[in-house]
């Protein structure tokens, strides 16, 4: 009001301030702020809000994988349902992330599921801050990875039973892609091949081939990466580093493994075995030379009295 000097109002005078931007300020806030909780509270990906004084907020997202509900969570601290062995990488992230060393973090961790299974989880936290700057809590993303640990862990399982059985048996065994080039080659390298494992990987399997046994080894491994035969069985000559040889019966298979194709060769040398029957054969062939071209009489009669044999001067003299 606007008075004269007797005290009588003679007008109004009125200050208008121009808050436009204000208002849009604040309306732009709320918006910010319903987004970031429908983004929040909607994600298909576990979130948590853990605030400096220990408070902490979840998603429907991260209840599932922790089996734990809202209003249950909200009574709890994360290092009540966190592995017991991984609250102190857990703290010490935290601490990195608020001293400004680090803006964010990112690893794997354990939670203790509601039923009291573990739940191995990937996580990404970053510090969230007001406008001023000054921190209020950890935002974190949560993926639960268990399937993918216990794959990882059957893998590891597998992988140690699978050396544990190659590094001691004294067959050769390999594993080339569909190329041919070794990739793994067992203990047995060195005293079968003469080559340290070392040497033999990153070689084509033909270059252990003797020269007459590669058109048969190439058409072998084409016919079961390229054909898609699955078995490999042969037998063939192979060399050693220092040019000897030695025969080798090779048994093998073709793996595929996505898009990629590899063949796993077990190599066991049979050269004894092959002497053997080589000169048990060259015995038989002396024997029967010498008995059908002797001058006596010669037969062999099973136990009822059948002849199971009879030489040819028998057969001439008999009739």
């Amino acid at each position: 009001s606007v008075y004269d000097n007797s005290g009588n109002i003679t007008g109004i005078r009125t200050t208008i301030q121009d808050i436009s931007e204000r208002k849009q300020a604040e309306i732009n806030l709320k918006l910010s702020e319903e987004k970031f909780r429908n983004s929040f509270e909607n994600s298909t990906i576990g979130k948590s809000l853990i605030l400096l004084d220990g408070k902490l907020s979840v998603n429907k997202a991260f209840c599932q994988i922790v089996g734990y509900s809202e209003d249950e969570l909200s009574t709890l601290k994360w290092t009540e349902f966190t592995h017991k062995d991984d609250i102190e990488f857990n703290l010490k992230q935290q601490h990195l992330i608020l001293s400004g060393e680090k803006k964010s973090s990112q690893w794997e961790k354990r939670y203790i599921h509601k039923n009291g299974n573990i739940v191995w989880v990937d996580i990404s936290t970053f510090l969230l801050r007001d406008s001023k700057g000054n921190p209020i809590g950890f935002i974190t993303e949560i993926y639960d990875i268990t399937e993918r640990k216990k794959t990882e862990e059957t893998l590891r399982v597998n992988e140690l039973k699978f050396r544990s059985i190659t590094e001691q048996i004294n067959d050769l065994i390999t594993i080339s892609d569909e190329n041919g080039i070794i990739n793994y080659v067992s203990p047995a390298s060195k005293s079968l091949l003469q080559y340290e494992n070392e040497e033999a990987i990153g070689h084509s399997f033909v270059e252990f081939m003797h020269e007459e046994s590669l058109p048969v080894a190439i058409a072998a491994f084409n016919s079961g990466v390229i054909d898609q035969k699955k078995v490999i069985d042969i037998e063939l000559k192979l060399k050693r580093k220092d040019g000897s040889t030695f025969i080798g019966e090779i048994n093998g298979c073709v793996y595929i493994n996505g898009d990629q194709k590899g063949v796993l060769l077990v190599v066991h040398d049979i050269t004894n075995r092959i002497r053997t029957e080589e000169a048990l054969q060259m015995s038989e062939d002396k024997y029967r030379t010498m008995i059908e071209y002797s001058n006596d009489l010669i037969w062999t009669l099973d136990r009822a009295g059948n002849f199971t044999f009879i030489n040819k001067v028998a057969t001439k003299t008999t009739g």
